[in-house]
């Protein structure tokens, strides 16, 4: 046989003849030669620079050892495969040595010989006239391993001269493993896999689905396709693309390859999305469109008194939904004004509720629990760590964000968040990027109450547009915020004091809770007189304090009656009580 012939058959007895046979490395090891060689076209599309740069730390005379660090789904075996269908490829017609691919078998190097490192530093030596690169794919458990021998095995690796690493590892995984070993740390050279651009990740789909096509013969719309990465996107952020993608299109591909016709439909992606997310998806789309049409008019039966703040939000979300143009950024970002007790906290609620379909979709975040510097960390995560917000949006991308008290929070938060308002991500320590694009950020704030007062207190018939004006003009002038800042927002919404009219209806709505929650739990019927009502709402009417100042008034008055007299007779199935003003005391 030919020596080039011999190349060409490099992984059988060729591969054993040219390199010689080691049954402790053989036993260690999996060759990947010859699946280097066998891939024809490996996809470089997503990680080509990537790819370009493993291939550059590689062949440097020292300091040759690379860590990829991404996601699981992130492409990482991929770029592995892709560097070494190069190599192979440049080696073959350049007629230079051929450099062996290994994959460290690193469960059985922990547990399948009494002396691992002796072992397999032993059978490191006998290949010392050829040149190899060994793949760490788990390079978290070999630096958890505990074992001290292993570490000496890996750094004697890192620092040969005729071995190259290439190291494979989750960021979080990764930084937990480093702080234990920072030796190792300066021996690699780390290079982080990013997720690609949505145009990148289409084109990746379509190429995937040319693949399957010609072998399954089904075909894939192109609406489809777009209903994978969208479908992925929104509601698999803890997973990486391109490999959550690419998953959820092999899946339907199978399914619909037994179907006539061989069609892959929107809802099959769907259904397909929602047993991964663990949630039911398929109706979001009709669902979703009628929530944000009648936003306006279900969030003002919530939120009582505030009409011209809750149309500025509602269309300015609708905005948001429909992207008008290139968006990369949350569905909406807002800053709401006001004293406290007018509905900011409620209005949140609401539109966790109306939007994303429960109220268990909105991650709340008391600003004043983030008063730090240190506290950035605690949001963000990193070094191995997941960040209370980051780790929660990635589990349910959808989801709104309410920043309680965002005055209360270190500068160094607000300028985290800064960054999610122009990007719609976020880069943690570790690199891994969290998306925030499906989600709604709502931040309330009580800066100002005392301007409020007095702004109300001179002008009771002030403008919504003039009494924003003046509150903005008070905040900015007494420093809590910068006008930068204010400017980040889609949009910054004032809420007004309560008004006596307004504190009736706000009565009656916590009243109608209770009256409901009687009826349900009890069987019993309940009415509150009209002269009750008023004079529930007058005792509980509190400028500065709103609807905090009537529930404490309801809870005084007509609970408190309530409980003496079911103390004293416990209430009936099918009996009806009515509640007079002279029955509360008032």
């Amino acid at each position: 046989m030919s020596p080039e012939g011999l190349k060409k058959s490099f992984g059988g007895m060729g591969r054993s003849w040219v390199m010689g046979y080691n049954k402790v490395l053989d036993s260690l090891t999996e060759d990947l030669t010859h699946q280097a060689e066998t891939t024809a076209e490996i996809r470089t599309l997503v990680h080509a620079k990537e790819t370009e740069t493993l291939g550059a730390v590689l062949t440097r005379s020292a300091n040759h050892n690379a860590l990829l660090l991404g996601r699981k789904g992130s492409g990482r075996w991929t770029t592995v495969l892709s560097y070494a269908a190069k190599l192979r490829q440049h080696e073959l017609q350049s007629g230079s040595p051929l450099t062996r691919l290994l994959l460290l078998k690193t469960q059985r190097l922990l547990s399948g010989t009494e002396h691992p490192d002796r072992d397999f530093l032993n059978a490191l030596e006998r290949r010392d006239k050829g040149r190899y690169v060994l793949v760490i794919r788990d390079l978290g458990l070999l630096l958890g391993g505990g074992d001290s021998r292993l570490l000496g095995v890996l750094m004697k690796l890192l620092e040969s001269p005729n071995v190259s690493v290439i190291a494979i590892a989750e960021p979080e995984e990764f930084h937990k493993a480093i702080e234990k070993h920072p030796g190792v740390d300066t021996l690699l050279e780390k290079i982080l896999l990013e997720e690609p651009s949505e145009e990148k990740m289409m084109q990746v789909l379509m190429e995937e689905y040319f693949t399957l096509e010609r072998s399954s013969r089904v075909i894939v719309p192109y609406r489809a396709l777009k209903a994978i990465l969208e479908g992925t996107s929104r509601y698999l952020g803890s997973a990486a693309f391109p490999g959550k993608a690419i998953d959820v299109l092999r899946e339907v591909v199978a399914q619909a390859s037994s179907m006539k016709p061989a069609v892959v439909s929107e809802v099959m992606v769907l259904k397909a999305v929602s047993v991964r997310a663990h949630q039911d998806v398929t109706a979001v789309g009709a669902s979703e469109r009628e929530a944000y049409l009648h936003l306006e008019e279900r969030l003002k039966q919530c939120i009582i008194g505030q009409d011209e703040g809750i149309h500025t939000l509602a269309d300015a979300l609708k905005r948001g939904k429909v992207q008008l143009g290139s968006r990369n950024r949350p569905i909406g970002t807002f800053l709401l004004l006001g004293p406290t007790g007018v509905g900011k906290t409620e209005t949140a609620k609401a539109i966790a509720a109306i939007v994303f379909g429960a109220s268990d979709h909105m991650i709340r975040l008391d600003m004043n629990e983030f008063s730090e510097p240190s506290s950035v960390a605690q949001i963000t995560g990193g070094t191995g760590d997941k960040g209370v917000l980051t780790r929660r949006i990635q589990e349910r991308p959808s989801s709104l964000i309410l920043l309680d008290e965002l005055e209360k929070a270190h500068p160094h938060v607000l300028n985290l968040f800064l960054q999610i308002l122009d990007e719609g991500h976020l880069i943690d320590s570790d690199g891994v990027k969290t998306d925030f694009r499906s989600s709604i950020i709502l931040a309330t704030s009580n800066a100002g109450s005392v301007a409020v007062q007095k702004i109300v207190g001179s002008n009771p018939s002030i403008s919504a547009a003039d009494f924003r004006k003046e509150l903005l003009a008070s905040i900015v002038a007494s420093g809590v915020y910068t006008p930068e800042l204010l400017n980040r927002f889609d949009e910054v919404v004032v809420y007004r004091p309560l008004s006596l009219p307004d504190a009736v209806q706000v009565a009656a709505q916590m009243i109608a809770s209770i009256v409901s929650a009687m009826q349900r739990d009890k069987g019993v019927t309940l009415t509150i007189a009209p002269d009750a009502l008023e004079a529930i709402a007058t005792k509980g009417y509190s400028a500065e304090f709103g609807a905090r100042a009537m529930r404490r008034a309801v809870q005084d008055t007509l609970e408190s009656y309530l409980a003496d007299r079911f103390l004293r007779q416990p209430p009936k199935r099918g009996e009806v009580i009515m509640v007079a003003r002279a029955d509360l005391k008032i």
